[in-house]
């Protein structure tokens, strides 16, 4: 059974969502809409906080939604000062 590309965190039956404690490679890549090279990046430069658990690699939820919460804010310029 391989991984959905699609994460579906809810449990319609229960009527509840759980978010789970850590992602699959596959997962973290749908989650965080960054390709595969750029997360294993940010693991080797330790940016983010991943285990071995048997021979699959999972990263922490928590260590992905800190990551991106630390990224700068975009900053948009008005269509006036493209211009200039």
């Amino acid at each position: 059974m391989t991984a959905p590309d699609r994460i579906d965190f809810a449990t319609p039956e229960a009527g509840v969502s759980i978010r789970p404690a850590v992602l699959t490679i596959k997962q973290a890549m749908a989650y965080a809409q960054i390709g595969r090279t750029k997360l294993f990046e940010l693991i080797k430069l330790g940016e983010l906080d991943a285990r071995r658990l048997g021979t699959k690699v999972v990263i922490f939820t928590s260590s992905l939604d800190a990551y991106l919460s630390a990224l700068p804010p975009a900053r948009v310029a008005a269509k006036e000062d493209a211009d200039k």
